[in-house]
């Protein structure tokens, strides 16, 4: 159920447990030692799922998703070392719910874009009406992102979230019983890309170091 208020261009929302709803899908898992010093990992999940009334895709399913790892690690205290792939597929299965949610389908209207063009988080790249990064006034970002769309109309800039894949490499170098060193370098392709319904860009190679302590 939505309802439209003056506080928010966005109908709030609010959930019931009502009608019928199926899923289907998988999940697997499978290692393998190769030998005491090499080990395999890999899994795949996939879920599918609509409501029975009215008939149409269930909010929030996740694409199918994978991963595989291989890791080496030598007899002794010795640094090991694992490189991985993370993959999912393009999800296409989207609910109305779903296109108007902003970490999906992130429906906008002229106004919206409007409203952000003179808000404060934008206004170190507005320089006299003009969007410096790509050198457009409002009306030109308006009609290129929502060309012939009513002012107030909310259209999905998204129909899916797109199928991604990511490399890493990760490591560790026992220093007792207790002190290991680990690291990791994730994106190692610098590809941009989004979990499903997370809101959240993926651009950049990533890095870190960290030091554990068992008590």
């Amino acid at each position: 159920v939505a309802v439209a208020t003056a506080l928010d261009p966005r109908a709030v929302k609010a959930f019931v447990n009502d009608g019928r709803a199926r899923y289907y899908g998988l999940e697997s898992l499978a290692e393998w030692e190769l030998s005491p010093r090499w080990h395999v990992a890999a899994n795949y999940a996939f879920l599918a799922g609509r409501e029975l009334n009215p008939n149409r895709h269930m909010r929030r399913l996740p694409p199918q998703q994978g991963y595989l790892a291989v890791r080496y690690v030598p007899s002794g205290r010795r640094p090991w070392i694992e490189a991985s792939l993370s993959a999912a597929g393009a999800q296409r299965r989207l609910s109305g719910g779903d296109l108007d949610d902003e970490r999906m389908g992130a429906s906008r209207s002229r106004r919206d874009i409007a409203d952000f063009f003179s808000a404060a988080m934008a206004s170190r790249w507005i320089s006299g009406g003009v969007f410096t990064p790509t050198g457009e006034t409002l009306a030109a970002i308006q009609d290129r992102v929502l060309p012939g769309s009513p002012e107030t109309a909310r259209v999905p800039l998204y129909l899916e979230t797109p199928a991604w894949f990511s490399i890493a490499l990760r490591g560790g170098l026992p220093a007792g019983e207790r002190l290991s060193l680990n690291w990791q370098i994730s994106n190692l392709t610098d590809r941009n890309y989004r979990l499903h319904g997370s809101g959240v860009d993926a651009p950049g190679i990533h890095a870190w170091v960290m030091v554990r302590y068992r008590f």
